[in-house]
């Protein structure tokens, strides 16, 4: 979903932009979502529709979850995650008008309870709930298991993008995702931020696939799915890498993939 740390001019500038001119900042980075992850919300708006119920775990200011309230209409639920004080209530303020997106201050991990956010002092979209030795800002925040929240009610689909966190928010939501047969899941990868979180790409591909679900990489610029055949080598490459990073589209059951 290209929203990682440790990248290049463009997410510097958008840092300094969210810090002093926010106004300017929010519909740019609108339109700059809408243009990289074209492919992926292709993908969404074939397999949710008016009625749905979309997770957005790690909303950030909300411009993804603003284009999935439209997609789900007023009939469908959005509910928007997003621990970071300031984030939040630019999510809320973004969301306000919005009668089917609930907002919560809440982290989305495998236990609800306390947890320490390691907040980046450059760049909004790069807070972490782990220590990455780096000597960041640390801030008391409240995590949420999904299953604590949802367990056998109605998910259609789970946006996450957490930093490298991804693993510990699937734990959370195992019940949730068996008792929601069809639900799919679009998940941001990034290896070198599941191994300081003390995971790994492996590790997630293969949490995936033991709750039943196949995982195939998105290539945006080819507009596909295609199957991950990493060797040890080439994860142990984008594990030292932070500007190595792919999004994952999960489904149960993949149908012929031309109708993407």
């Amino acid at each position: 979903m290209g929203s990682n740390a440790d990248m290049g001019l463009e997410f510097r500038l958008g840092g300094w932009l969210f810090r002093n001119g926010y106004c300017l900042y929010a519909p740019a980075y609108h339109l700059y979502k809408k243009y990289v992850d074209r492919f992926g919300l292709r993908l969404i708006r074939s397999a949710v529709g008016q009625g749905s119920v979309i997770l957005d775990v790690g909303a950030n200011i909300g411009a993804l979850s603003v284009l999935f309230s439209d997609m789900v209409g007023p009939g469908g639920r959005v509910h928007a995650f997003e621990p970071e004080a300031l984030n939040f209530q630019r999510l809320r303020r973004r969301v306000r008008k919005r009668g089917n997106i609930s907002t919560y201050p809440l982290a989305v991990s495998d236990r609800s309870g306390p947890l320490k956010l390691y907040k980046s002092s450059s760049l909004n979209v790069d807070h972490r709930t782990y220590d990455d030795g780096s000597g960041r800002e640390v801030a008391e925040a409240e995590a949420v298991a999904i299953d604590d929240l949802f367990g056998s009610r109605r998910v259609d689909l789970v946006k996450m993008d957490i930093q490298g966190s991804e693993c510990q928010a699937l734990a959370g939501m195992r019940e949730t995702l068996r008792n929601n047969p069809d639900a799919v899941l679009y998940i941001e990868c990034w290896p070198y931020g599941l191994k300081k979180a003390g995971a790994s790409g492996e590790e997630l591909l293969d949490l995936v696939s033991g709750l039943g679900f196949q995982p195939k990489m998105i290539d945006p610029r080819n507009r596909r799915l295609t199957d991950i055949r990493f060797s040890r080598s080439e994860w142990e490459s984008r594990e030292t890498d932070p500007s190595a990073y792919f999004d994952l589209w999960c489904q149960r059951h993949f149908p012929d993939p031309q109708q993407y």
